[in-house]
């Protein structure tokens, strides 16, 4: 009995965080994300027990991850700017700078527009001055400020920000992939609002011929960032009173969301597309 209670104590001697961290991992794998948090949560104890600082800043930014899948935002809030302070203090400036990323994007989505420019435009210049004019972070930290730009119609300064971000994904040679087919989208939308037609159209045909060639490895988010490019140059047609240019755009963006359901323009492209059928 006495050997007994030496294994099982050793067996869970062994129980640190880096086992509730693998244990999460998993969790997540199987989209758990409640078993996941509370792993990666007695994860963190422990790391902060250890004083294992990569691992804490790890474990937090994998937590807040899943509280904003889950809607908690606050709290995914707090566990950012743990991951980043931590990654500071050790001089991880890539990490630090994606964390910087991953909160721009999160005050952007509570459409606290000034917390995200302010972040999002700080990451940038984290990027630029650790790794250079053509960094990936570059990209897309400049096409996330974009759309803070976007939603306050302040075009020009949107349409500055995607070019940039053009400009990196043609650096590493990713300007025909779906992310780079999604900034042209957006480039389209900022053109358009400056009434640069010609040019918008143009963008708008580039951002579809990529999609339509990645079409067959589509997941649910890249089916509805096609679904939002379809239907706005759908769109684009019919405030120039040209149905028969529409169609086909709007009909592909349907039958998108009807195969990714979850679309949130949904309602509005089922109502275009009906008034051209």
């Amino acid at each position: 009995m006495k050997r007994l209670f030496e294994m099982m104590g050793g067996l869970l001697a062994k129980k640190n965080h880096r086992y509730y961290m693998e244990q999460a991992a998993k969790d997540l794998s199987n989209d758990d994300l409640a078993e996941a948090e509370k792993d990666y949560s007695r994860a963190l104890e422990m790391a902060q027990e250890a004083k294992a600082h990569d691992d804490i800043a790890e474990i937090s930014k994998q937590l807040g991850i899943i509280c904003e899948r889950l809607d908690r935002l606050a709290v995914a809030e707090s566990h950012y700017k743990l991951a980043y302070q931590t990654h500071e203090d050790s001089e991880h400036h890539e990490a630090s700078a994606e964390c910087l990323l991953l909160m721009g994007k999160l005050y952007y989505k509570q459409r606290r527009l000034p917390d995200a420019e302010q972040v999002l435009q700080y990451a940038m210049s984290v990027y630029q001055s650790q790794f250079g004019n053509h960094a990936e972070g570059i990209g897309r930290a400049a096409s996330c400020l974009a759309d803070c730009y976007l939603d306050k119609n302040a075009y020009a300064e949107a349409e500055k920000l995607l070019r940039k971000a053009l400009d990196v994904a043609e650096a590493r040679n990713a300007s025909d992939q779906p992310s780079a087919a999604v900034t042209r989208y957006k480039l389209a939308v900022a053109l358009s609002g400056q009434k640069k037609d010609a040019e918008a159209e143009q963008e708008f045909k580039k951002a579809c011929e990529i999609l339509s060639r990645h079409e067959k490895n589509f997941d649910g988010q890249t089916a509805h960032q096609a679904c939002a490019c379809y239907h706005q140059f759908g769109r684009f047609y019919l405030e120039r009173s040209n149905q028969g240019q529409a169609k086909p755009y709007l009909q592909k963006a349907m039958q998108w969301a009807e195969s990714f359901p979850g679309y949130m323009d949904e309602a509005d492209l089922a109502e275009r597309s009906s008034s051209i059928v």
